[in-house]
């Protein structure tokens, strides 16, 4: 959760997967007021961090859609599948792993 002046401007989550080993960067979001500039790139920078601490994990993954799916790409992930249609026609699921 990122706060200013008392109030939420943003959050995210984490989801663990342990018999896997993969956590799942999960619920981005960021106020609009506040977008662009650094805040998501801050939260999902901090929950890598957090991750990677955690010696049961060996992979960091995301599902997103074709809206935000550059964002990712310019936090480490990298594309690996894309599902037509997945969460509503139109929206795509893009499945991005994280190489940094």
């Amino acid at each position: 959760m990122i706060e200013i002046k008392g109030k939420v401007i943003g959050a995210g989550g984490i989801n663990y997967f342990l018999a896997d080993k993969i956590a799942r960067i999960s619920w981005d979001m960021i106020h609009p007021d506040f977008q662009g500039k650094g805040y998501g790139a801050s939260l999902i920078n901090h929950r890598i961090h957090v991750i990677k601490k955690n010696p049961l994990i060996d992979k960091i993954i995301v599902r997103t859609s074709q809206l935000v799916f550059s964002f990712y790409e310019k936090n480490g992930f990298v594309l690996k599948e894309i599902k037509k249609d997945f969460w509503d026609v139109g929206y795509d699921l893009y499945l991005m792993e994280f190489e940094n």
